[in-house]
């Protein structure tokens, strides 16, 4: 029987793409930054240029803004793999894992990555830069005084830069975890959301749904699920879904909805439809038979098939009292 932990590194697997992607982001970076500055803070480079003139401050200058073009293309880089990670979070967390249970995993994995990506970009600076030095010292000019020396001192920036890697990944990835938002109007669900660790409810008979979305989000919502198959709450999507968001519909409608193209061509949105969760069926078994999922936590009530028409009715008329039934469809236990 798997455990979660193991399902978890399955899915990892599955998505080695998205890791590979942002190891490399993360290890270019700082690969960047540590070959500028050894180079920078080289006692020849140093001798050349005069202190205080300047050269120094152009030199100076570059430094500064390619570390705010890394810092801020590293940033990116990782709000692009937490995006796509927040879709596998809403599934552990529908299925009742908890927050601390992802929390924990997805540490493990940005202290992975964080390690082994700037520790390969700190080791491997020095090398690019003498490399570089190498081919300016064969191009341009060469003598014995424009032979390349480090200071071990400049390696402090180096880390410094790493360092904010490190915290800025782990400070995206627990708010990726953290916000996650539902959207009802039976009230006794948003409150059992509550309940489960979910930050944001919204009752969307008491408050503009959207407008609430875009005040917790500040340009809407990255991936919206729709759940109930009305066609009101599937129009609804488009407004509340972010630019180049992605709308996921698993409801089922009585009737077809009417799409405004425009906006999703405007807004460049991506739609799919999921129904069978094929291929996702023993991943699910193994986490409710291993008891890493609670299923007892959104299970209401079993019925066997006598009962099920009066269950039926009643769920219609008090919503409220119930998450999920099951129907028994044999005696046996």
């Amino acid at each position: 029987m798997k455990t979660f932990t193991q399902v978890y590194a399955a899915l990892r697997r599955k998505n080695k793409g998205q890791y590979a992607l942002l190891s490399g982001c993360c290890f270019f970076s700082v690969l960047l930054i540590t070959a500028y500055v050894c180079m920078m803070r080289s006692p020849t480079i140093l001798s050349v240029l005069p202190e205080g003139g300047d050269s120094r401050k152009q030199v100076m200058m570059v430094f500064v803004l390619a570390v705010i073009g890394c810092a801020v293309f590293t940033t990116y880089a990782a709000g692009l793999f937490f995006r796509q990670k927040s879709r596998e979070t809403g599934v552990f967390l529908a299925l009742g894992a908890s927050r601390r249970q992802l929390q924990a995993e997805l540490g493990k994995e940005l202290a992975l990555i964080s390690l082994c990506s700037c520790t390969a970009g700190a080791i491997l600076g020095g090398p690019l830069a003498w490399g570089i030095w190498q081919l300016f010292r064969l191009f341009l000019v060469d003598s014995q005084e424009m032979v390349l020396t480090f200071d071990p001192e400049a390696y402090l920036l180096s880390l410094i830069f790493a360092a904010y890697v490190v915290v800025m990944l782990f400070l995206l990835g627990g708010r990726a975890v953290r916000r996650t938002n539902i959207i009802d109007i039976v009230q006794e669900r948003l409150d059992f959301a509550k309940k489960m660790g979910v930050e944001h409810t919204i009752n969307s008979k008491e408050v503009d749904a959207v407008e609430k979305v875009r005040e917790i989000t500040g340009e809407g919502a990255q991936l919206v699920m729709e759940c109930s198959g009305a066609n009101p709450a599937i129009r609804q999507t488009f407004d509340l879904v972010s630019n180049a968001g992605r709308i996921t519909l698993t409801g089922w409608p009585k009737k077809e909805t009417s799409l405004p193209t425009d906006v999703i061509t405007k807004k460049e949105i991506d739609i799919r439809g999921a129904r069978t969760s094929a291929g996702e069926f023993e991943e699910a078994l193994d986490l409710i038979n291993s008891r890493k999922v609670d299923m007892m936590k959104i299970l209401t009530k079993t019925v066997t098939m006598d009962e099920a028409p009066d269950t039926i009715v009643d769920i219609e008329k008090n919503p409220g009292n119930y998450m999920k039934v099951v129907v028994r469809v044999s005696n046996d236990d």
